[in-house]
């Protein structure tokens, strides 16, 4: 049984928010608030706190997931944390579901306002009403209520992938006309955005024996995708100890916190002697 310390009695509780607007979503790690009792470790497991989608008339619709207890309830702040890779939609309306099985009883704090923490993410808000319903577990009509349940949520914008570079230019440098020391220079254009670096892979293998989209083995570049040693963002690249006269290709993406962009590519041919010139 949960109660509202303002005297809405037994009851499940739910507090609604909605997310900002970043369009990639948002990534659920918690949700506080504020309870009155210490529980004991038979009393924590009847805790159910729970995060839920929202109907078309404001009120919980339906159990997106059970958020975790912590293994210590005590009373003042508790933190419930969301499964691993909890997304919420940008613009969305979510509730925050709490209520516990069986005869423990607890207080969640309400509060008389719905203003958010200063510190916020802009676009965040508590909706000012709450639901809940009279029985122990979830089932029935929800009712709105003015009174607040007092809650903070915790999670990370979703950062997207980057774009794929642009403008690649791939040329050849004049090297010796000797097997193993041909060069070819990079460069490309970066996409937008805050970048952790790029992968750079070379291979002198058909598109029909070795796919674009083929992972990177080993370093034979006649059988596979090579991969480059490379740190950093810059944009450019030397490959070098590559067989002059042969036709090699190459691909670039780009890395950000959100994962690996797409692929760009190329071909070049690295000369020796007299050779030359941009491929």
């Amino acid at each position: 049984m949960v109660d509202s310390n303002s005297g809405m009695g037994t009851q499940v509780l739910s507090q609604g928010f909605t997310t900002g607007s970043n369009a990639s979503g948002y990534t659920l790690s918690s949700i506080e608030t504020t309870l009155n009792a210490t529980a004991d470790a038979a009393e924590r497991a009847t805790i159910r706190a729970q995060l839920w989608s929202t109907a078309t008339n404001g009120a919980p619709k339906s159990k997106i997931a059970d958020l975790t207890v912590p293994s210590t309830v005590s009373a003042g702040t508790v933190a419930f944390t969301a499964p691993a890779n909890t997304k919420l939609t940008a613009d969305t309306t979510y509730h925050f579901v709490l209520y516990t099985v069986g005869s423990f009883n607890v207080i969640a704090r309400s509060t008389d306002s719905n203003s958010e923490d200063t510190g916020g993410q802009a676009g965040w808000s508590v909706t000012d009403y709450s639901y809940s319903i009279s029985a122990d577990e979830p089932g029935g009509a929800w009712v709105r209520f003015s009174d607040l349940l007092r809650i903070r949520v915790k999670g990370a914008a979703v950062v997207p992938p980057p774009g794929a570079p642009t403008n690649l230019t791939v040329t050849p440098t004049l090297t010796p006309m000797a097997a193993g020391d041909g060069t070819l220079e990079l460069s490309w254009t970066a996409p937008s955005g805050t970048l952790t670096g790029y992968d750079v892979h070379y291979t002198s293998a058909l598109d029909t024996a070795v796919l674009d989209g083929a992972p990177a083995t080993g370093n034979d570049a006649s059988a596979a995708w090579v991969a480059v040693n490379r740190g950093g963002t810059a944009a450019t690249q030397e490959i070098t100890d590559l067989d002059n006269d042969t036709e090699y290709r190459v691909r670039v993406r780009a890395r950000n916190a959100g994962g690996n962009g797409a692929w760009v590519f190329g071909a070049g041919t690295p000369r020796g002697g007299g050779g030359g010139g941009a491929a």
